[in-house]
């Protein structure tokens, strides 16, 4: 018999003064039950045996905070608890706990598609990031333009969009799994290394956007790499490059010595 997830509530986090002091769990009905955190010891998610699917099955937790947006596959969450003073959130699942503070949270849905895309940036010496995949595995690390993203997430095809423009900037990845890179009108130009870094050897699809324009340089003189990385080219990719799209690439390789 088929394990299904069968949710029908979503959850309102209510603030009064310095922190969260109760949840408001919602109905589709539109009736809602009303709790006190300290009477919650811990939430916690199980399974409906069904001979098949509900049509609107919802098998994602989406936390909204006012950072953004994450997600948890509930068929993954172990229990959600509070800490006594009921200030943070904890979500253990089976492969990590997390944590977010309750007066960051606005409230908790439940959906039926994962969001895999993650969205990044560049404005000259900052970016910007838009990561729903935190929880599930991805890490988005910026200094000043230099974007590290390090993937041990479980997912495939993982979307990571990149705009704007930088004048000393990188985006670099670590994956597990095959990704899509989509550029939509982005220009980086990396003054000591490559300019896109995909030290990953999955396939690598590269999306241009219709419209687009999208530039790359990098550096006359390489900084050292870590763990003697190949880094040879001022857009470098350790695995296999597919490209589609109708939008425009410009490569601009000036690294003396740089490039295999």
């Amino acid at each position: 018999m088929t394990k299904t997830l069968l949710f029908t509530l979503w959850v309102v986090f209510l603030s009064t003064q310095a922190f969260t002091q109760e949840v408001n769990i919602i109905k589709n009905d539109g009736g809602n039950v009303l709790f006190n955190l300290s009477e919650i010891d811990s939430i916690t998610f199980s399974l409906q045996d069904t001979l098949a699917p509900p049509v609107n099955a919802r098998d994602k937790l989406q936390i909204h905070t006012q950072s953004g947006t994450f997600q948890l596959p509930v068929s993954e969450i172990d229990s959600v608890y509070f800490n006594p003073e009921g200030t943070v959130a904890f979500f253990q699942t089976t492969a990590s706990l997390n944590q977010i503070a309750l007066a960051e949270i606005d409230s908790i849905t439940f959906g039926s598609n994962l969001d895999s895309t993650v969205y990044i940036s560049y404005d000259e010496t900052t970016v910007s990031v838009t990561n729903p995949l935190a929880f599930l595995g991805v890490s988005v690390e910026a200094s000043g333009a230099d974007v590290t993203v390090t993937s041990t997430a479980a997912i495939s095809d993982i979307t990571y969009v990149l705009s704007g423009v930088t004048a000393d900037g990188m985006f670099k990845i670590y994956s597990e799994k095959r990704l899509q890179l989509r550029l939509e009108g982005i220009q980086i130009t990396n003054p000591d290394g490559p300019a896109i870094n995909i030290q990953s050897s999955k396939k690598i699809t590269v999306q241009l956007a219709d419209g687009s324009d999208n530039i790359f340089s990098d550096g006359t003189t390489y900084a050292p790499p870590p763990n003697n990385e190949d880094q040879s080219a001022a857009f470098f990719s350790e695995g296999q490059l597919i490209f589609e799209g109708s939008g425009s690439l410009a490569i601009n390789g000036v690294g003396e010595n740089e490039h295999g």
